[in-house]
C-alpha cells in the first residue's frame, strides 16, 4: 500500500474531517508532499507554549496534521527535509473520532538531533 492510501484509510476510519476537505485546503495554503513511501500534510501555525495552544500571530510552528509511511520510512525526517523553512516548533496530535485533540509540540533543533537531520 502507498504512503497516501494509509493515510486516507487512517482518516477515513479516525477522523470526521474528509480526506479531500484536508487535502485540499493544504493544497491552497499548507504543505503537501507525497512520494510512495512518505506522505505529509503541514501547515505554518503560532504556538504559545505558556497556553500551550495555537494562537493567532506570526508563524512559529508547523503542525504535521497527517503523515504516514510505508517501507520503513521515517515521516518526521522527511518533514524536516522538506519543509519550506524551519520554525522553533513542531507539532501534531493523535486524534481521533472517540479521543481528545492532544497537541504534542517539539523544538525543531529537538527533532533534528534525535533524527540526526543537517541542514
Amino acid at each position: 500500500m502507498l504512503a497516501w492510501e494509509i493515510a486516507l484509510q487512517w482518516q477515513q476510519t479516525n477522523c470526521m474531517t474528509p480526506f479531500e476537505e484536508l487535502f485540499g485546503a493544504h493544497l491552497s495554503s499548507g504543505l503537501v508532499h507525497s512520494t510512495p513511501s512518505v506522505f505529509l500534510l503541514a501547515r505554518q501555525v503560532t504556538w504559545d507554549p505558556a497556553l500551550m495552544e495555537i494562537v493567532k500571530g506570526v508563524p512559529n510552528a508547523w503542525f504535521v496534521e497527517l503523515a504516514a509511511a510505508s517501507n520503513h520510512s521515517a515521516p518526521i525526517s522527511e518533514f524536516l527535509r522538506v519543509a519550506s523553512c524551519p520554525h522553533e516548533f513542531v507539532l501534531w496530535c493523535r486524534q481521533s473520532k472517540n479521543r481528545k485533540h492532544d497537541i504534542h509540540a517539539y523544538r525543531w533543533s529537538h527533532l533534528a538531533r534525535r533524527c540526526r537531520f543537517v541542514q
